[in-house]
């Protein structure tokens, strides 16, 4: 049994539908795991913790935690939706910076994106079509924001209850864990980077906002 500890602020995570932990695992290209407690894997920041799957919308879901997941690319979740044949999703916050994304990905075709910068006033992301549980927290019910000040009120709308918001409507709120579920929690050392692009491109760097230490307060 695995005795679960809420997160979410100053991580990133992805939830993925109806699949175990070591199929998780697999497809991240992650080996040699150990078990943890639930609250140590929650607290995974250059490593990458597995908790036991947990209830939520429309069937049980597995959660990857760590900050290193914070930058994941479109691309990388829609191949990893491929891969497990199912839905997966990614989510990042951070506070401070005001640095928020979710993304979704059913089956390889990526479905949502949306990242922004808050102090910088900055919408990196909007892709794909609002889902009602965005539109429901405020969110434009566009798939094109072209006005800059639109663009920059979304920047403002969003937060780090918004992330937890979606997550609790397409998946868990990780906020909400608690008590014990079968299983045990894993820490796995490394996080797979993926395989690298077909064809040459710039790498994505890491966003100056994400910052390189573990949060010190939840």
């Amino acid at each position: 049994m695995t005795h679960l500890e809420p997160f979410g602020p100053k991580t990133a995570w992805l939830a993925v539908l109806d699949r175990s932990q070591a199929q998780v695992a697999e497809a991240l290209g992650l080996t040699g795991g150990r078990n943890v407690s639930g609250g140590e894997a929650a607290e995974a920041f250059g490593e990458v913790g597995i908790l036991p799957p947990v209830p939520g919308v429309d069937g049980r879901w597995t959660l990857a935690v760590s900050f290193e997941l914070s930058d994941i690319s479109p691309t990388r979740l829609a191949s990893l939706a491929a891969l497990l044949d199912t839905r997966v999703q990614a989510y990042a916050t951070h506070r401070v910076a005001e640095a928020h994304r979710w993304l979704a990905a059913d089956r390889g075709r990526l479905l949502r994106h949306v990242e922004v910068v808050g102090e910088s006033g900055e919408l990196v992301a909007w892709t794909g079509v609002p889902t009602p549980i965005e539109t429901g927290l405020g969110l434009p019910a566009l798939e094109e924001i072209t006005d800059e000040d639109a663009r920059f009120q979304v920047t403002l709308d969003t937060t780090e209850d918004t992330v937890l918001a979606v997550a609790r409507g397409w998946s868990v709120d990780p906020m909400t864990l608690g008590g014990e579920v079968p299983g045990h929690a894993l820490l796995f050392d490394d996080v797979d980077e993926g395989p690298p692009p077909p064809e040459p491109m710039p790498t994505r760097q890491r966003r100056w906002w994400w910052p390189w230490s573990p949060p010190t307060d939840r």
